[in-house]
């Protein structure tokens, strides 16, 4: 009976095994250029130009929408550059990690965060890949949201050196697609156009026609050029009972 318990290599096509587990030293061989083709390609994809399109569609102007994503891509990049640091040297995901700074229980505070965030950002990029994989093929959005949840669904089960492989090309797809689309943008619409600060003040963003001064309405009665009269109501006669009428009160004319 063998005792070897030398690990067998796994191939691409191979389920993940570790999973969330200790990840031994000889087993770490991750590099920098793989870890870009990884964060590359999940963000080089629609669901990222939505996200940096709702910038503007909540009132920035372009420079500032772009300013704002700068400042906040290049925050959180920071503690995901930190984790990605520990990585190599203790060998666990980055969620396990964080029982570091926040405790062995209260890590499932940002686990249950980063859950949700998960389950958002795959329902979200299920939709959308969906939407545009209808408008290009013009297949009912229901079964295209199924066919892209699908795909991303069995690279996950997968797991780790299949989302490395498959990465790799979508890096390299997206980027093109990308490049491409950009180019379109500046030959067939005016940029320059909407390259515009706007207006800006506290408690509001983006840009914003201002409030006609407060004044007198054309049609209203005050208005200094509509004239106001004021017609006479003739007396009325008295009656044969001595009493006298009411007259009724005229409208302004």
């Amino acid at each position: 009976m063998s005792t070897d318990q030398t690990p067998r290599p796994e191939h691409t096509l191979t389920v993940e095994h570790r999973s969330i587990d200790f990840i031994p030293t000889d087993e770490r061989h991750g590099n920098p250029e793989s870890l870009f083709n990884v964060w590359f390609a999940a963000n080089m994809q629609v669901t990222a130009i939505v996200t940096g399109a709702l910038l503007v569609v909540i009132g920035l102007s372009l420079p500032w929408a772009i300013l704002a994503a700068f400042i906040g891509v290049a925050a959180g990049t920071i503690f995901m550059a930190l984790h990605s640091v520990q990585g190599p040297k203790l060998g666990i995901p980055q969620m396990i990690q964080s029982r570091a700074q926040f405790g062995y229980y209260g890590a499932a505070v940002p686990i249950v965060i980063v859950l949700l965030m998960y389950i958002g950002f795959f329902a979200s990029s299920s939709v959308l890949g969906g939407q545009a994989l209808t408008g290009l093929t013009h297949i009912p959005v229901k079964p295209t949201i199924i066919i892209i949840a699908s795909i991303c669904t069995v690279v996950a089960i997968f797991g780790y050196r299949l989302i490395h492989s498959v990465e790799r090309w979508v890096s390299l797809i997206s980027g093109l697609g990308f490049v491409y689309l950009t180019i379109m943008l500046f030959v067939h619409h005016d940029v320059a156009a909407v390259w515009h600060g706007g207006h800006f003040s506290a408690g509001c963003s983006g840009s914003a026609s201002p409030s006609p001064r407060p004044g007198p309405s054309p049609t209203h009665p005050t208005s200094p050029t509509t004239p106001v009269t004021f017609p006479r109501t003739p007396p009325a006669a008295p009656s044969s009972g001595g009493a006298t009428p009411v007259a009724r009160s005229a409208p302004f004319g």
